[in-house]
């Protein structure tokens, strides 16, 4: 191994042994900011049942939190740029935790309902992948993108795990008490880790080397073509991603799969969403960036050839689970990694929040658009065929990035 060589892969290990617990907080702390979304799916038919409200009146508060959170993120991101750690990360996850309990006190109009959502949609950027992938950010430099997808693999866990722990708590506790006990057991598992391993310095004094030099902000990245070519390609991926997820097993049924396969299908997404994150991570760290993330937004390129020209048979149905599983999942790394790579860690929030705000607006229209597509033609062919080949532009979109500034090319 040349001497370089060596060089790197000690970096890279001197910054896991400093920075591992680090990641294991921003892990939990990713899949602790996704509750209130995560359990919504099964207060539905408790809330429905006592409260009398329809599922429309129930799922516009999903909508309220859309709404305010792609409005709340930009701003958060500035914040986040310039107060320390420690300062954004424990006020913020103790009032979003102390929302996510105060759904328990909801009612009897739908209004209290609606204003607890958009109260957790303005909080939820100081707490989400926003904040705890920023965090990661600025402590990684040779082994950052496998440590984002660590990181994002939070939300996976977040996914597997919370929908059985929900349907134990609310037959135990009810809704409204499932909703304190959440809240609780969030603020206990992330506030006293946080305090210990997150800075107080103010983040400049903290910013990696790679991110020294001048400082990139709105301004660059809105003056920058590489800005709207990950921008663009973030959207494509989000929505194919957001589209599936809400639409993936009305399609397998309609197919005529059984609801047995659909189901399986379905829980591959989030292992091949894990799976993505890890593999796309490592190959982020040890290839060219572009090159890796063309080849990765190129991959729904299959499952769609398979939606839409084999027959729907099992085995056929999980392959396209676990595909489409790996692209939704790398699409955050790979947008959270170049991100970091050509405007560098000093903004990084700032630029990344705007990134995310308009890749949040495009994956809740996206699964409504393709409803309207459904209903007016019987079928989903129509949507997933307008998609494949926008996946091709997409990708060829990032080839054509090029090296990254000379900031992070030592």
């Amino acid at each position: 191994m040349s001497g370089p060589a060596r060089a790197d892969r000690k970096s890279g290990l001197e910054e896991w042994k400093a920075g591992w617990l680090v990641v294991v907080l921003s892990s939990l702390g990713t899949g602790v900011a996704l509750m209130h979304y995560i359990v919504i799916g099964f207060m539905i038919g408790p809330i429905e049942r006592e409260m009398g409200w329809s599922r429309g009146d129930i799922t516009a508060g999903v909508l309220v939190f859309s709404i305010v959170v792609a409005l709340a993120t930009p701003v958060a991101g500035r914040v986040i740029d310039r107060v320390s750690e420690r300062w954004v990360s424990i006020p913020a996850i103790i009032v979003y935790c102390a929302l996510l309990a105060s759904f328990s006190l909801a009612g009897p109009g739908i209004f209290s309902w609606l204003v607890i959502w958009a109260a957790i949609a303005g909080i939820a950027p100081f707490v989400s992948v926003l904040f705890w992938t920023t965090v990661v950010a600025r402590r990684f430099d040779r082994q950052r993108a496998l440590a984002l997808a660590f990181t994002l693999c939070g939300a996976g866990l977040g996914v597997a795990i919370m929908p059985t722990l929900s349907h134990i708590l609310i037959d135990a506790y009810g809704w409204r008490g499932t909703y304190r006990l959440l809240g609780l057991a969030g603020a206990l598992l992330i506030v006293p880790p946080a305090f210990f391993l997150l800075s107080a310095a103010p983040p400049a004094a903290r910013a990696a080397p790679s991110a020294a030099g001048k400082h990139s902000g709105w301004g660059e990245a809105l003056r920058s073509t590489v800005f709207y070519r990950l921008v663009f390609a973030g959207c494509v991926v989000s929505m194919l991603a957001s589209v599936l997820t809400v639409h993936f097993v009305p399609m397998l049924l309609q197919r005529g799969l059984t609801p047995a396969t659909a189901a399986a299908a379905s829980g591959l997404l989030g292992i091949g969403g894990i799976t993505g994150r890890i593999v796309i991570g490592a190959l982020l760290d040890r290839s060219k960036g572009p090159l890796v993330a063309a080849c990765a937004f190129a991959l729904p390129l299959l499952p769609c050839a398979l939606l839409l020209g084999l027959p729907p048979v099992p085995t056929i149905a999980l392959v396209i689970g676990f595909t489409f599983g790996i692209c939704s999942g790398s699409e955050q790394d790979v947008l959270a990694y170049l991100v970091s790579r050509y405007f560098g860690v000093a903004r990084y929030a700032s630029i990344y929040g705007l990134c995310y705000a308009i890749l949040g607006i495009v994956a809740g229209i996206a699964p409504w658009v393709a409803g309207i597509i459904y209903d007016s033609t019987g079928t989903y062919t129509f949507a997933f065929g307008a998609l494949a080949p926008l996946a091709i532009i997409a990708s060829l979109a990032l080839f054509s990035l090029g090296p990254y500034p000379p900031r992070e090319q030592g």
